[in-house]
């Protein structure tokens, strides 16, 4: 993904500006959020990248500079759907989550992510590793999967143990999830709709499940650090990254498409994804 940034974000801000932008992609998003925290009272970075599952948490621990809606520098934030504009941080991507399967050699499509748990998927099911973007929603699925509320804990983790038990495969990345579905060591797993075009252009028999339980939105985007030395250029960069030119060059690279209404995806995008940034 940092390579797509560099192309699409960076070297759009880069041209405008002069300035050079400086990836740090060693890091998970938890960790994201304690190089912030660690750097606050002489901060380093300008701008992180969090998925909105972690927003609540950056906001918690006072790493976010709120966002400036008002900004001169931030022209783009109108053409941005409500409700992905919030006070200390605006999304870039967002897509569904749900099942995807191998349609050669699974006979009885999945439906719902209580499928997830089915006994013949044992040792073949994919699913991203706790320290991946979306790692904990096995628990919220869990919930969902066995008829509960999402919000139910307890229910997420005991249907948490009952996969444990089923010796899932567990990813690191989203790459490892879309590679163990090409080469067959996975039959089923979680994934983003937009990924499963990608897994379908490596032409490997896959085919994307909106669940009965409702697919769950994913959404990335970016937030100013707290104390940045940056803010003007930071707004400039927020701006870029959902600059339409900008946004059609990840909706290329991501894989990201419009899809019919009745089959019940929305997959679409607000702009880029990108990792943490600073100059």
């Amino acid at each position: 993904m940092g390579d797509q940034i560099r192309a699409g974000v960076d070297a759009a801000f880069e041209k405008a500006t002069g300035v050079k932008v400086v990836q740090d992609r060693g890091s998970s998003p938890v960790e994201r959020i304690t190089k912030l925290k660690v750097n606050l009272s002489n901060q380093i970075f300008d701008l992180v990248q969090l998925h909105d599952g972690l927003v609540p948490l950056a906001v918690k621990q006072g790493v976010l500079e709120p966002i400036d809606r008002n900004s001169p520098r931030l022209t783009n934030l109108k053409d941005v759907y409500p409700r992905f504009i919030k006070d200390y941080w605006v999304a870039m991507i967002f897509s569904p989550l749900g099942v995807i399967y191998n349609t050669k050699l699974v006979k009885n499509p999945p439906t719902a992510f209580a499928d997830l748990w089915r006994p013949e998927f044992k040792g073949r099911i994919v699913l991203p590793d706790i320290s991946h973007s979306i790692g904990s929603y096995i628990i919220p699925i869990g919930a969902l999967a066995s008829g509960k509320d999402p919000k139910d804990e307890a229910a997420g983790f005991e249907m948490l143990k009952k996969m444990v038990a089923l010796q899932p495969i567990w990813a690191k990345d989203t790459d490892s999830i879309m590679t163990a579905l090409r080469n067959e060591e996975a039959l089923i797993g979680m994934l983003y709709t937009s990924q499963t075009f990608t897994v379908k252009g490596w032409g490997a028999p896959v085919e994307w499940v909106y669940p009965k339980e409702g697919a769950i939105l994913y959404a990335s985007g970016t937030g100013i650090a707290k104390n940045t030395k940056n803010k003007e250029l930071a707004e400039q960069y927020l701006n870029l990254t959902l600059d339409p030119q900008v946004e059609t060059l990840y909706s290329q690279k991501f894989n990201y498409r419009d899809q019919p209404e009745d089959g019940g995806t929305a997959d679409a995008r607000a702009a880029g994804a990108r990792a943490d940034q600073r100059r």
